[in-house]
C-alpha cells in the first residue's frame, strides 16, 4: 500500500512538473531587466493551448514611491492554439523598482527589481567586444562600477573562441547547433559583471545614467572578428545583396579574406564546407539578433568593419541591408543607429577610404549617426585602448540627436562642400564647426590637393578662418580634389569647440 501510495505521488508529482514547464518566457525577461520608456512592451511567451494569461507590473511590497506611479496594470490575454501570448503594456515614464509577474492556471513566473528606463544593444566585432579590464582606464573604471546602481547589464558571450585556434569537436558542435552565444540574464552592474562587458557599453550607459537620472540597460553580443553580413537575415541578404550568398561562403569572393580563412582554421580537424561558422552569412542574427525577440530599444551602437574594410563598395550595401534587417526585426523603420568609424593604424591601407565611406553612408543614411575615432587609435594596434572617450562621444551624439540636449555637440566639424576661389586654393566648408581650430601637430600633413590625374600633393599653407578651412598648394594651381587625414594612422586633430575631431574626408572641388 505504500508503495503504491509514492509511486502514485511520484507520478503525481513529475506530471506537475511538466505541467509546470508550459509557461515560459524569453531569457530577456528576469530580475533586474529594464524595460525601455515611452514604447510599448511586449510580454510574449508560451503556455498551455488556449489558456488565459495574467501579466502585471507592481510595485514592489512596501514600497510607497512607486506604488503612486502610475502602471498599466493587469493585462489579460489568451494563448493561441500553439500556446504562444503576447501581453502589450502601454508606454510608461521611467520608473522601478517593480516586480512583473505572468500567471497562467497554477503557474507562476516572478521578476523583481524590474525598472523601466532606457535600453541600448551594442553590437559589432572585436573593438566593441573588447572588455572594460582590458582597456586603458580600467583600473578606475572598475572602482567606480559597484557604485552605478542605475546601470544594468545583458552580457551575450561567445562560447567559442575566434583567434587562431583550432576548434575541438564540441566546439564544431555548440556552433552547429547554433549556441554559439551563451544564455545571458539581466545583472545590476557591479565590478565582478562589468569587468567582462562591453567597455564601450559600459560607459556609453555610465554617461546616459548619470544625464537622464534613470536606469539603463546595455544588451552586448559583439562578436570578435565578425564580419557585417554574419548579422544580416538570410532573406534580406538575398533579397539585397544576392551574391553574397552564391555558393560555398568561404570561397566567395565578396566576403573578405580573413574572415574566410580563420573559419577555415578553426574548422582545420573537419570539412569547413559542412559546418556552421559564426563569420558566415547570417550565422549572427540567428544566433545573438534573433532571441532578442524584438526586445524594445531605443537605439543600436554599432562598431564594426575591420572584418570587410578591403571591399568598401560591398560593406556599402551590406550596411544599408544590416540596418533593413533589424529595422524590419524591431519593426521599427526609425531604429536609430550610432556607429563608430574606423580608427587608424599603420597596417591597414584601405582605410582611409573605408573612413570616408563610413562618413558618407552617415550624411546619407537617415537615423544615423557616426562617431570619430582615428585620433585615438593605436599605429599598431586594431584594438585602441582609450575606448572611454569613444563612448563619450557615443553617447554625446546620443544625448544630442535621441534625447534633445541641444547644447551638447554630438560630433565634430563634418565637411559640408570644398570650393575654389582662385588658382592653387580651396576653401572647405564645415557645419557643427564652431570653435573651430587645429588642436596639435601639423596640419599641413593633413591636407592635400589632387588633380584631374589622381595625384596629390600636400598643402603648403592652410589657414582656419570660422568654419571653413583654406588649403593652399603651390604644385597643384587647378586642383579637383582636396582630402583630409588620408592616412593609415593619423592623429590629425581638426576639432570644434567641444574637442570632437573631424573625419578624414575626400571631397570633389566646385567652382565657385
Amino acid at each position: 500500500m505504500k508503495r503504491l501510495f509514492f509511486l502514485s505521488a511520484l507520478c503525481a508529482l513529475l506530471a506537475g512538473n511538466a505541467w509546470s514547464q508550459q509557461l515560459r518566457l524569453p531569457a530577456t525577461f528576469g530580475s533586474q531587466m529594464v524595460m525601455q520608456r515611452e514604447m510599448p512592451f511586449a510580454v510574449k511567451g508560451k503556455a498551455a493551448a488556449g489558456a488565459a494569461v495574467e501579466v502585471t507590473l507592481s510595485p514592489l511590497a512596501g514600497d510607497a514611491q512607486t506604488a503612486r506611479e502610475k502602471l498599466p496594470g493587469t493585462v489579460r490575454v489568451n494563448a493561441g492554439t500553439d500556446g504562444r501570448f503576447q501581453a502589450m503594456l502601454l508606454p510608461m515614464q521611467a520608473g522601478g523598482p517593480y516586480t512583473l509577474s505572468v500567471r497562467s492556471g497554477k503557474e507562476e513566473l516572478k521578476f523583481d527589481s524590474v525598472y523601466v528606463g532606457e535600453v541600448w544593444i551594442c553590437s559589432g566585432q572585436s573593438n566593441m567586444e573588447m572588455r572594460l579590464r582590458e582597456i586603458s582606464t580600467a583600473k578606475r573604471d572598475l572602482a567606480m562600477a559597484d557604485t552605478l546602481q542605475r546601470v544594468h547589464l545583458y552580457n551575450m558571450e561567445s562560447t567559442c573562441p575566434l583567434y587562431a585556434q583550432v576548434w575541438t569537436e564540441e566546439q564544431i558542435a555548440t556552433a552547429d547547433r547554433g549556441g554559439f552565444i551563451k544564455p545571458a540574464r539581466w545583472v545590476r552592474c557591479s565590478a565582478a559583471h562589468a569587468r567582462n562587458f562591453s567597455a564601450i557599453g559600459f560607459h556609453f550607459a555610465r554617461v546616459l545614467a548619470d544625464s537622464l537620472k534613470c536606469h539603463v540597460g546595455i544588451v552586448s553580443n559583439a562578436v570578435g572578428g565578425s564580419t557585417t553580413e554574419g548579422w544580416i537575415d538570410s532573406t534580406t541578404l538575398a533579397a539585397r545583396v544576392p551574391e553574397i550568398l552564391q555558393g560555398c561562403w568561404l570561397d566567395n569572393p565578396n566576403i573578405m579574406g580573413w574572415a574566410r580563412n580563420r573559419a577555415k582554421f578553426n574548422l582545420k580537424n573537419t570539412n569547413p564546407a559542412e559546418h556552421a561558422h559564426p563569420y558566415a552569412p547570417g550565422y549572427l542574427f540567428r544566433a545573438a539578433i534573433r532571441p532578442l525577440e524584438g526586445y524594445p530599444v531605443k537605439g543600436v551602437l554599432w562598431y564594426q568593419g575591420e572584418s570587410n574594410a578591403e571591399l568598401v563598395s560591398m560593406h556599402e550595401r551590406l550596411f544599408r541591408t544590416l540596418q533593413e534587417s533589424w529595422r524590419k526585426e524591431w519593426n521599427r523603420n526609425d531604429l536609430p543607429f550610432y556607429f563608430v568609424q574606423l580608427s587608424s593604424i599603420s597596417t591597414r591601407p584601405t582605410w582611409p577610404a573605408f573612413r570616408n565611406s563610413q562618413r558618407i553612408l552617415a550624411d546619407s543614411l537617415p537615423h544615423t549617426y557616426m562617431t570619430v575615432s582615428s585620433d585615438v587609435g593605436d599605429s599598431l594596434d586594431v584594438h585602441p585602448r582609450n575606448k572611454r572617450i569613444v563612448a563619450q562621444r557615443l553617447a554625446a551624439s546620443a544625448l544630442h540627436h535621441a534625447y534633445g540636449y541641444s547644447q551638447v555637440v554630438p560630433n565634430g566639424p563634418r565637411p559640408l562642400k570644398a570650393v575654389s576661389s582662385k588658382p592653387g586654393m580651396v576653401t572647405v566648408y564645415f557645419d557643427t564647426a564652431e570653435g573651430l581650430r587645429w588642436l596639435r601637430g601639423d596640419v599641413l600633413k593633413h591636407f592635400e590637393l589632387g588633380g584631374k590625374t589622381g595625384l596629390y600633393v600636400s598643402a603648403s599653407k592652410v589657414l582656419v578662418q570660422g568654419n571653413t578651412v583654406q588649403v593652399f598648394a603651390s604644385r597643384m594651381s587647378h586642383p579637383t580634389k582636396v582630402r583630409f587625414a588620408w592616412k593609415p594612422f593619423t592623429r590629425a586633430a581638426l576639432v570644434n569647440r567641444a574637442g570632437m575631431p573631424c573625419s578624414t574626408f575626400e571631397l570633389e572641388v566646385k567652382a565657385e
